[in-house]
């Protein structure tokens, strides 16, 4: 699902579940305190207002965002055209604006793909689950369509306070601002409209959000002496510490569907990796560019070798069938990518879900189709890798998981051919024949490897 917001689900706001930990407001920030009477009249204007759910910052408040717009630019090495404009919601609004960005019917076709692929249980109530996890997890977001930086009002007011420690908040709100440089000297507002398919729209979102989640680190790092080069030097060792990471999150995130904590996490987590390995091979500018050629697919973030040398994934694009056209509606076609295929990889039956990376890492494209027909959603997926081996690893790991069709009328089924892997659900047994004839056409058309063009370009760091 595309949002026009980025929320702030990084590391840091995951752990921020009740509220942004408390922190030190440091010397830079400080200013002489309003007179008492300003004070007062302040106190009651913002009472007003956070009554209705939005106010205007402080000065005071204004005072801390635009100390944290010049850490941020400085750490990202972007400055700003203009001041950031912000705004303070409370925590009711500030979620019900989120969840206002989800399309219902958007959620609906989402609900209906993924509990016919058996990520999600058919009782799931996917917008209430968003809801929930959004209004326990997000602190602040930067919407490039509003141009506009909003912070959760116990946050902004936290971060006044000359007591506590607030430093995971403001670490926060540095990433958000990163997203504020990201659009007006990266475009990101342009480029974020443009369509795509969701493992595409995924991959781009890991290049900004990794980006930022870098940046943020870069400050934390920086508030303990070190410099960045320590964490990007080696981003292998980065992504086995994301990793062991991953399962620590608590609240709404922990208990959701492993598809859901993926797709949120993943653009934030293995963005960061991505753009570590960026960093380290050329600094700020190297990183620059992955904006200004982003990543097709989240294979090219998941391994940054291949994008920096030009692999792209098989284009696959999927026939009619006569047999499915006549009686059943098209709910949806897309395609999933690397991330997503893990998990739908990793479902065994009679076992906790995991995601089954191993499996998947050899993904070299896929496309999914979806009809509405008489006894449910009908999946047909066609799938490519990047060699036979791979594709037999990925065949076996379908069959593992491949359960029972709800209808003896039904198949479910996964067949291997070269690089192609099928997998049906619910499939009717008259349309059988026609698809698997048409994959078998497909499978012995695919090239002996997957496509590649000239890698990106550099940047000096």
């Amino acid at each position: 699902m595309k949002r026009s917001f980025f929320a702030v689900l990084t590391l840091a706001g995951l752990t921020a579940c009740g509220g942004a930990p408390a922190a030190t407001t440091p010397d830079n920030l400080g200013s002489a305190p309003a007179s008492s009477a300003r004070r007062a009249s302040s106190d009651v204007e913002a009472t007003v207002a956070i009554e209705e759910g939005r106010r205007a910052p402080t000065s005071r408040e204004l005072q801390v965002i635009r100390a944290l717009s010049g850490i941020a630019e400085r750490v990202r090495g972007l400055t700003l055209r203009e001041p950031v404009d912000v705004e303070v919601h409370s925590r009711a609004r500030m979620t019900a604006h989120l969840v206002e960005g989800l399309e219902e019917e958007e959620l609906s076709v989402a609900k209906k793909v993924y509990v016919a692929l058996g990520l999600l249980p058919e009782d799931v109530n996917l917008k209430d689950l968003l809801e929930r996890v959004l209004g326990e997890q997000v602190v602040g977001y930067y919407d490039p369509k509003t141009k506009k930086l909003v912070v959760r009002d116990d946050v902004m007011q936290d971060l006044t306070r000359s007591v506590g420690n607030q430093d995971e908040a403001r670490v926060v709100l540095v990433h958000e601002i990163v997203h504020a440089l990201q659009d007006q000297r990266l475009t990101l507002g342009d480029v974020y409209d443009l369509e795509r398919d969701s493992d595409a729209d995924t991959a781009f979102r890991a290049v900004v959000e990794g980006d930022a989640t870098l940046a943020m680190l870069a400050y934390a790092v920086e508030r303990q002496g070190a410099g960045l080069e320590m964490i990007t030097q080696d981003p292998s060792a980065l992504a086995t510490l994301m990793e062991n990471s991953s399962g620590g999150f608590g609240g709404e995130l922990s208990s959701a569907p492993l598809i859901l904590k993926e797709s949120l996490v993943a653009p934030y987590s293995r963005g960061l990796v991505f753009n570590a390995t960026l960093y380290r091979d050329g600094g700020w500018g190297r990183i620059d560019e992955a904006h200004r050629t982003p990543p097709v697919s989240t294979e090219q973030i998941l391994h940054p070798e291949r994008y920096s040398r030009g692999e792209l994934p098989d284009e696959i694009v999927l026939p009619r069938f006569t047999t499915l056209d006549a009686g059943f509606q098209e709910i949806d076609e897309d395609t999933l990518g690397e991330i997503e295929l893990a998990v739908f990889l990793g479902v065994r039956r009679n076992a906790a879900p995991t995601v089954h990376r191993t499996a998947a890492e050899g993904w070299s494209g896929d496309r999914l189709r979806v009809y509405e027909g008489p006894r449910g959603p009908v999946c047909i997926w066609f799938t490519a890798w990047d060699n036979d081996a791979e594709a037999a690893e990925a065949y076996q790991a379908v069959l593992a998981g491949l359960p029972a069709p709800a209808d003896p009328l039904d198949v479910n089924q996964a067949a291997h051919v070269g690089r192609g892997v099928l997998i049906t659900l619910n499939l009717p047994r008259t349309a059988s024949a026609e698809v698997d004839a048409t994959f078998r056409a497909f499978a012995q058309a695919l090239p002996p490897e997957p496509p590649r063009v000239a890698a990106p370009a550099v940047s000096p760091p």
